[in-house]
């Protein structure tokens, strides 16, 4: 195989997931955006995060149809350098829900730039919620607290539900929900908003190469 000259551009198939968010009503709230290397994969697996955003966004606007035709969330995770290089720019505010790990949203630098977003009208979610967060920091900053429910015991996921209604304005999404007895839980819990297995399975979207 011949030697690719240093100069060329870096291709790669424009492959991404998503899978629906709904609301307690099973109207669809929205579609969560996934990396995803083939059309095989079953899981998001990379060793770059800021490469699988890059990816993830690039992918949006290659694809077939319109990912921003109504008024349904699109649920993007973003990495700690795609924030601060204002990735989420790139997407409709009013649509964009910018998802971050917890620690990430206490980062001083991080923060200041999640303010801005917020200001101009984006969506905050913490992600793998867990309470270790400040929540005077953030209380008035992050819309979408995001738990997982995956084989956690009930009485688990109630003391991450206690230390998320700190938040009093943000929503519950629990993620992972891979049956009805723990959609149920999730409800009885107080949960807005449910995504997994049991709802529908990520699917694949494919589109155009990139460069």
């Amino acid at each position: 195989m011949p030697d690719t000259p240093q100069n060329a551009p870096l291709t790669f198939p424009s492959i991404l997931a998503r899978q629906p968010v709904f609301d307690q009503d099973g109207a669809v709230w929205g579609h969560e955006l996934l990396f995803r290397h083939s059309a095989e994969d079953k899981t998001a697996v990379f060793a770059d995060a800021d490469q699988a955003t890059l990816v993830v966004a690039a992918g949006t606007f290659s694809t077939p149809g319109n990912f921003f035709h109504n008024s349904q969330k699109i649920l993007l995770n973003c990495s700690h350098k795609s924030i601060l290089e204002k990735v989420p720019y790139a997407f409709p505010r009013a649509q964009t829900v910018i998802q971050v790990e917890e620690d990430m949203a206490t980062n001083v630098n991080l923060l200041t730039t999640l303010i801005d977003l917020k200001k101009d009208g984006y969506t905050l979610a913490i992600d793998n919620f867990s309470g270790r967060a400040d929540p005077n920091v953030l209380l008035d900053l992050i819309d979408v607290l995001i738990i997982d429910v995956l084989n956690k015991d009930p009485n688990e996921i109630q003391g991450k539900v206690s230390k998320a209604n700190k938040f009093s304005k943000a929503r519950l999404l629990a993620k992972k929900v891979e049956n009805q007895s723990m959609r149920q839980t999730a409800v009885n819990l107080g949960f807005h908003l449910f995504q997994g297995f049991f709802f529908q399975k990520p699917e694949i979207v494919a589109g155009h190469t990139l460069t």
